[in-house]
């Protein structure tokens, strides 16, 4: 709310939309960090990259503790088509490639013993 109001106060300041956006990200609303990004990026074109990267970021962590499926349900509400989210959705398509195909191989030197 605080920074909603500063934002209002003064709508230039990039400081205070960047606090807005990752505090509506980090609150769990992944639907409004994405709008958000989208309505402040059209004046503030750094607010969807630092959005974007925290998406990266977390994704990588996911995917580093094997978490796939809320990887996948965090990319969900950030779409391929904006091109801020495109290295996100990127690196989780080809960890989960090498998960499967690590998998795949796990199994079958499990059968073949």
């Amino acid at each position: 709310d605080q920074f909603l109001t500063a934002l209002e106060a003064k709508p230039t300041n990039h400081a205070t939309a960047e606090g807005l956006a990752m505090a509506v990200y980090r609150s769990g609303d992944l639907a409004a960090a994405w709008k958000l990004g989208q309505q402040l990026g059209d004046f503030m074109p750094g607010i969807p990259i630092i959005i974007a990267g925290a998406v990266e970021s977390d994704v990588r962590s996911l995917v580093a503790a094997e978490h796939f499926e809320e990887a996948e349900d965090l990319l969900s509400h950030f779409p391929y088509a904006d091109r801020h989210y495109r290295p996100a959705h990127e690196f989780f398509a080809h960890a989960q490639k090498i998960h499967r195909a690590v998998g795949e191989e796990t199994l079958s030197d499990l059968s073949e013993s």
